[in-house]
């Protein structure tokens, strides 16, 4: 319903700068401004646009399904199991792990420079290739908090999070292990291909964390909310990364406007 293509740059940057391999991404309906945007990466091959509508007799006008979707938040999560696993389905085959992210959404290494190093580095004597999925916790950076950065990155100008690190199974987001799992959700792998899959494996946030960028606290969080709020401390966690980002996505920018 508005322009995000700014926004969706960024986060695609990220992702790349991680070293996704590839990134899928479902989309309703958005501005012409944004699909040129999406349509300038799909030439790279390394992402990829695939139209979606819901399925069944649900509607499919735009305005009438963004209304739709958002008083029917049970409904909503159900129709996103059909993306979710045609994604993981894609690659099922082809790569060890598949990560399902919201675009406001960042999984941050903190002792790596990006997500196959970090990997890697689990594979010691108590990693167990039989895991279902790797967890990344959740910390918030909100509107509320205080905006210091000089960055000309929304991402960046957000330089405060939330003291707290959300408990574990709470709003993480999982590498989910491609030859462990069947099926998957938004937050975790749902149906194991073998009986002797073990349970998800929660990474220590000093490893990695996953900022989640918000207007506010989400409501379902009731009474967390007050913790999340109080105290913010100031986020570094993507400083060693800023001007990389930077100078990707004003290279973008300029490639579009051109």
């Amino acid at each position: 319903m508005e322009d995000r293509s700014q926004h969706l740059i960024e986060w695609i940057e990220f992702q790349l700068l991680m070293n996704a391999d590839k990134i899928v991404i479902y989309v309703y309906s958005i501005t012409s401004e944004t699909r040129k945007a999406l349509e300038f990466y799909s030439e790279t091959k390394k992402v990829e646009i695939i139209d979606l509508s819901l399925p069944g007799y649900s509607p499919n006008t735009p305005f009438i399904r963004h209304n739709y979707i958002a008083r029917n938040r049970q409904q909503k999560r159900r129709s996103e199991l059909i993306p979710y696993n045609d994604c993981f389905n894609r690659f099922s085959q082809s790569h060890d792990y598949v990560l399902i992210v919201d675009s406001d959404e960042f999984v941050v290494p903190l002792k790596h420079d990006n997500w196959p190093d970090m990997l890697e580095s689990l594979k010691n004597p108590t990693f167990s290739s039989s895991s279902s999925s790797l967890a990344i916790r959740n910390v918030f950076k909100l509107e509320t908090f205080d905006h210091t950065s000089k960055s000309p990155l929304k991402m960046l100008k957000h330089n405060f999070r939330s003291k707290m690190v959300q408990d574990k199974g709470i709003s993480e987001k999982s590498f989910i292990n491609t030859k462990t799992i069947a099926t998957v959700f938004n937050h975790f792998a749902l149906h194991r291909l073998f009986g002797n899959v073990t349970r998800t494996q929660h990474i220590d946030p000093n490893l990695a964390i996953k900022l989640h960028y918000k207007s506010r606290c989400p409501e379902e969080l009731g009474l967390h909310c007050k913790e999340i709020v109080e105290n913010p401390i100031r986020d570094e966690s993507l400083d060693r990364f800023a001007l990389k980002l930077e100078e990707n996505v004003a290279k973008v920018l300029l490639s579009i406007r051109n």
